[in-house]
């Protein structure tokens, strides 16, 4: 019969992340000896060894990535346990992990966090916007307890459950005056000819480009400039010819008057993005379901 605590599984995880003794002590204010002693003494009481030291730093044998992962699954576990117990004592939620990508970011995140904060007061959150690969991993590795991003990247996990939130349409802005509103018609064949500058992060540009100019699969366009930041682009948009591809709550956002106009094509829209909230619904605490299940309804 094994005897693990929590703290000796910490020690372990900080560990397993930093490679190094001194900062994963750091990381867990202890002092390096007593952390060495920790590890010490698990993989005494186990019987395996779950480090190979060396001058260069520590790695994980197999043995220690298998007991680190489940060593994760247990502190996700031992964490909703006590954020619930707390809710239930305090009415507060301590603290959910969201992570969300750049373009939903800067389209969806202040009304969540506003409706959020409306139904739940005392509930705290802490963001993290990455792309939408690392946001996957982040989940896998239960680094953080919702993704947001498009639907299709959370697809590609079966072990992820998917809740589908609103779409966003997208559409291409250009400043008054601008050459193509001269035209009888905004003749789609044009757009290549001035620059593109996107708040709408790869591949969703791809998709976007190949319904609306026809391009073939094997064709890429890539904007001129890409950057999460909307106030920014459109302060270019303003300013130059180039031609904006964003989504429409930003601009609602960001405008102050009639600036900007959208370029109309008769034979073709962007297609909406189809966003949505994936999880790992084993680990989700009740709180965490009851704050997932409110976003989708919202």
């Amino acid at each position: 019969m094994f005897y693990i605590n929590s703290k000796q599984l910490r020690y372990l995880v900080a560990l397993s992340e930093e490679r190094n003794f001194s900062r994963a002590a750091d990381l867990t204010h202890i002092s390096q000896p007593a952390l060495s002693r920790s590890i010490r003494a698990l993989e005494e009481e186990l019987g395996i060894k779950f480090f190979d030291r060396s001058a260069s730093g520590v790695v994980l044998t197999m043995a220690g990535e298998l007991t680190v992962r489940h060593a994760r699954y247990l502190l996700k576990g031992i964490d909703n346990l006590v954020n619930d117990i707390e809710f239930i004592k305090n009415c507060e939620f301590q603290c959910i992990k969201m992570g969300i990508d750049p373009h939903c970011a800067d389209t969806l995140l202040p009304e969540l966090l506003i409706d959020t904060f409306e139904e739940y007061p005392k509930i705290k959150i802490q963001v993290e916007i990455s792309d939408c690969e690392s946001l996957l991993q982040r989940l896998m590795e239960r680094k953080i307890d919702f993704a947001v991003t498009n639907q299709r990247h959370l697809k590609s996990n079966s072990k992820i459950t998917i809740q589908r939130l609103s779409a966003i349409d997208a559409a291409f802005y250009v400043r008054q005056g601008h050459p193509l509103l001269l035209r009888e018609h905004n003749f789609k064949s044009e757009l290549l000819n001035y620059p593109l500058v996107s708040a709408i992060a790869e591949p969703f540009t791809q998709e976007i480009m190949r319904s609306v100019l026809n391009l073939s699969p094997d064709e890429f366009f890539f904007p001129h400039v890409q950057c999460v930041h909307a106030s920014t682009l459109k302060t270019l948009a303003n300013r130059s010819n180039s031609v904006l591809l964003l989504s429409t709550p930003p601009l609602r956002q960001y405008s102050s008057g009639n600036d900007l106009i959208s370029l109309n094509f008769s034979d073709c829209r962007p297609e909406p993005i189809e966003f949505g909230i994936g999880y790992i619904s084993e680990n989700a605490s009740p709180m965490l379901s009851d704050i997932i299940s409110f976003l989708i309804k919202r």
